[in-house]
């Protein structure tokens, strides 16, 4: 499998003329080797793909777990006495090296300007290069939303008023942690006026009657990631909050029925765009303000990749491809619903792999 992806890479370099190929973020290189100990945020290694080698730049307090895990690379260690410029440049001077390809939104300036006298650097997007699943990737983002579902059917038996955004994240974080999994990002938990808010961070303010509850929230198992949102309402709806509900529920399946229409009609690179203004027509015809973001996104080792499903793209959804549809409506300073699941297109068509009912819930007094 990673010999695949390496030489997958080694194809992007030959058709892009670059001799090697810096491979810095740690979902790459986890890609690529199975090497999954780097913390996500800090710079602690990089992998150079070459046309003869695949190396491991690192610090020896990784030695033995590389060793270990990715037996298939080449390991060389950083000292006081040779870092990664030293490294490299014995790589680079020993195969003949030119010109190296690096990650174009990862790799820093201050590094950039360490490197760019070894040879010449090409920035690369590697934006499409983990989009397309294969089945032990579309197995571990299933069991992933699973996990989603449970939590999800979990968190409905505590939240009550009078509990806090705060509380209700916590009981969601540790429910994960007694399943021996992880979350996927902090969890969104967001109570009436909050609701409005997209990316809401979880505050001590505790649930009302008459207000909408969202979350938003997903599981990683094997380091590949979930993502689902749900919104429930404390007490009882008026008609016009049912109503607002109900229509972002047949926005997000006027996108989900586009998706399968057209895969049966045989097309199968579905434009993203499409997709989307499916969805945004429903909020048309109710008279309602359309989202202001994408209507999905691409998830796989990270929570947000390609493909992006928005009306400002030119992305499809072809087999292979796993991804969200999460239309909202938001009135700022009022209240906020959206709903999300996470579907795969598979040699049948899109496939739904979140669960949990989208029925409005209604958490009792």
């Amino acid at each position: 499998m990673f010999e695949e992806r390496l030489n997958h890479l080694r194809l992007i370099c030959e058709k892009n003329t670059v001799d090697a190929f810096l491979v810095s973020t740690t979902y790459n290189i986890f890609y690529l080797t199975g090497f999954a100990d780097y913390i996500a945020d800090e710079r602690e290694g990089f992998l150079f793909v070459t046309k003869k080698g695949v190396y491991m730049l690192t610090s020896p307090l990784y030695s033995d777990a590389v060793k270990r895990i990715a037996p298939h690379v080449t390991l060389l260690l950083t000292s006081s006495e040779a870092w990664y410029t030293d490294l490299l440049k014995n790589i680079i001077e020993k195969e003949n090296i030119k010109s190296i390809g690096f990650e174009d939104q990862d790799l820093r300036y201050v590094e950039y300007e360490e490197f760019y006298n070894l040879a010449e650097l090409v920035p690369f997007t590697l934006r499409d290069f983990r989009k397309h699943k294969n089945k032990e990737e579309i197995e571990a983002i299933e069991k992933a939303c699973t996990l989603a579902d449970e939590l999800f059917t979990y968190t409905q038996t505590i939240i009550k008023p009078g509990i806090s955004e705060k509380e209700v994240a916590l009981e969601m974080e540790l429910f994960v942690r007694h399943h021996h999994a992880h979350l996927s990002f902090p969890s969104i938990v967001a109570f009436g006026t909050n609701s409005a808010a997209i990316h809401h961070v979880p505050t001590d303010k505790k649930l009302m009657i008459g207000e909408f509850i969202l979350l938003d929230f997903g599981t990683k198992i094997h380091n590949y990631c979930a993502d689902i949102s749900r919104t429930l309402f404390c007490g009882t709806p008026t008609d016009e909050q049912k109503k607002m509900y109900e229509t972002v529920k047949k926005a997000q399946q006027a996108a989900i029925d586009f998706t399968k229409e057209k895969w049966k009609s045989g097309e199968k690179a579905i434009g993203t765009h499409d997709v989307d203004n499916a969805a945004r027509m429903i909020f048309e015809k109710n008279t309602f303000p359309s989202f202001p973001h994408s209507l999905g996104h691409g998830i796989g080792l990270e929570v947000h990749e390609a493909p992006a499903v928005s009306r400002n793209t030119k992305d499809t959804l072809d087999a292979g491809t796993i991804y969200t549809i999460e239309p909202g409506l938001y009135f700022s300073g009022q209240e906020g619903i959206r709903i999300e699941d996470m579907f795969v297109i598979d040699e049948h068509g899109p496939r739904q792999l979140t669960h949990s009912t989208k029925e409005l819930i209604v958490i009792n007094a």
